[in-house]
């Protein structure tokens, strides 16, 4: 079983590590390390299940972006709600049996499926809650909210949990939330993940292509009241989102390719 390292970013290359990363720095303020950022992708595009790599990148070039993102959210009744009166998500994520109990056709139940589907525990996610800063503050709240709606957003938008889903999902998210961080990710991605997808699923880097279209397009996924969605149905939400249908594709896991190759 595969324990989750949910964030806004999961790693382009897929499949989540089994072990919890390391403690978090808390959130800087738009200071650039890029000698950190470049070691951590060399470290990830050599073993793409090093997830904790993809938080050092984050956090190395995450300029504004939270708080750009915090300032986004007070602008709408739902994003002020949240920042206002944080719902306990992680705690209606780690309840399996509540979300069983929805009706099948539901955001709960379409996420229940890819956490099982994907070897997600539970434990995991306690994991990867303990990365975020203790620090109460907006942009804190928008890093654990990212993080915590990750895997939701895989089961909103239909990208699986394998490399060209977890790069198309970035992409998506980089469309909604630009960030140096996020960018030198999705492309780090896109050029040696696409490369070494494509003999599998010829389409692999357009899907990702087409990923940032759609999140362009679609509603901004972050003013989602989450808790409230559980319970809706599934299809409906993409269309009040602008999502449209969900991409098929045929997924890549990280142990059908040489991720080794040059």
């Amino acid at each position: 079983m595969q324990a989750s390292t949910s964030h806004a970013a999961v790693t382009a290359a897929g499949p989540r590590q089994t072990t919890p990363p390391a403690p978090a720095r808390a959130p800087h303020h738009g200071r650039f390390e890029v000698r950190r950022a470049l070691r951590a992708v060399r470290a990830l595009l050599q073993d793409p299940n090093a997830t904790d790599q993809v938080f050092v990148i984050l956090e190395a070039l995450g300029g504004r972006m939270l708080e750009r993102t915090a300032a986004g959210m007070r602008r709408y009744p739902v994003g002020r709600r949240l920042l206002g009166d944080p719902p306990a998500l992680l705690t209606q994520l780690l309840d399996r049996d509540a979300l069983a109990a929805h009706a099948p056709n539901t955001l709960a139940r379409a996420y229940l499926s890819f956490v099982e589907s994907e070897g997600i525990t539970a434990d995991g996610l306690v994991a990867a809650d303990v990365r975020t800063p203790v620090t109460r503050s907006d942009t804190a709240f928008v890093q654990s909210w990212l993080r915590d709606t990750h895997d939701l957003k895989h089961a909103l938008t239909g990208y699986k949990g394998d490399l060209i889903g977890e790069a198309a999902l970035l992409s998506f998210d980089l469309a909604q939330h630009p960030s140096p961080g996020l960018a030198l990710i999705v492309l780090a991605g896109y050029l040696r993940f696409g490369a070494i997808t494509s003999g599998l699923e010829p389409n692999a880097r357009r899907i990702v292509r087409q990923a940032f279209v759609r999140g362009l397009r679609a509603r901004t996924l972050i003013h989602v009241d989450f808790p409230e969605a559980l319970g809706r149905d599934l299809e409906q939400l993409r269309t009040e989102l602008r999502l449209g249908e969900a991409p098929r594709y045929r997924p890549v896991r990280a142990n059908e390719v040489q991720l080794n190759r040059r």
